[in-house]
């Protein structure tokens, strides 16, 4: 027997709450990726992506060492999509070694944000281009390279910096010595809520 719909509505309703208090539930039953020979794929979470979308939410600052081809990046962008969806007038930047880079990391993000199913498109995409994507709760993620200027004169709550030059001697780690660092600090530290995180790779 088909639900009616008022009891449709009310489990929609139920579940986009569910999506919008826990990134994770949002992610491993919602979120599809590119798999290179698979096509699109539900994204299912290793424990390491889970602990990292923990620290996510819990620092403000996350400094990832990583190998490659552990599907960072991956997750990285579902958590930057859930961060555009579900929280209002987000401004987001997502920097690279290469431009080119980095529009990949942004692909992924529309990649998540294309695919949710329809009932998540209650926030729907108003400006789509190859450098930025912006939402219509105001929203906005945008792509550049790790030039000296990246970031400069605007405020951006989640950053991802790929490829940060990697920390050596402790203090030196404690000071960021990448020059884009200086730049992203200072508006990073305006966020008014501690799950508001900023996440730094370095492969």
């Amino acid at each position: 027997m088909a639900k009616s719909p008022e009891v449709n509505k009310t489990l929609i309703a139920r579940e986009l709450v569910n999506c919008s208090r826990d990134v994770k539930h949002f992610i491993m039953n919602y979120c599809m990726i590119q798999h290179p020979t698979k096509g699109l794929i539900p994204f299912k979470l290793y424990k390491y992506q889970e602990k990292l979308l923990d620290d996510c939410i819990k620092h403000k600052y996350n400094i990832i060492l990583k190998a490659r081809q552990l599907g960072i990046s991956t997750v990285t962008s579902a958590y930057i999509a859930w961060k555009a969806l579900f929280f209002e007038d987000q401004n987001i930047l997502l920097i690279a070694t290469k431009q080119d880079t980095a529009v990949n990391l942004l692909n992924k993000v529309k990649v998540i944000i294309n695919n949710l199913p329809s009932f998540l498109r209650v926030i729907r995409v108003k400006t789509d281009n190859s450098k930025s994507i912006g939402l219509t709760n105001g929203s906005v993620v945008k792509v550049s390279s790790a030039a000296a200027d990246a970031g400069r004169s605007e405020a951006f709550q989640p950053a991802s910096l790929r490829e940060g030059q990697q920390p050596g001697p402790a203090a030196a780690a404690a000071r960021c010595s990448n020059p884009v660092f200086g730049l992203l600090l200072p508006p990073l530290r305006v966020r008014r809520h501690a799950d508001e995180g900023a996440a730094v790779e370095a492969d």
